[in-house]
């Protein structure tokens, strides 16, 4: 059964997740003035290459992210 810290913690990690994304759109748009709107493809080609690799490896998520990192 799912309790209520559960369902704040997997909150609190979709919120972080969320405002990682916001801060890089907010960087490259004061950096160069305009919107990256690639970045949201690359963000989800990062999910896309955590979940293929979560099904192939039996690793924790936080050892799969320097694979996703150089898989990109």
């Amino acid at each position: 059964m799912v309790t209520i810290l559960q369902l704040a913690l997997n909150g609190l990690a979709l919120g972080a997740a969320y405002a990682l994304v916001a801060l890089g759109f907010v960087l490259v748009l004061n950096a160069t003035g305009a919107v990256n709107f690639a970045q949201g493809d690359l963000v989800m080609a990062g999910g896309y290459a955590a979940a293929a690799l979560a099904a192939a490896l039996p690793l924790p998520g936080l050892a799969l992210l320097p694979i996703v990192i150089g898989t990109l």
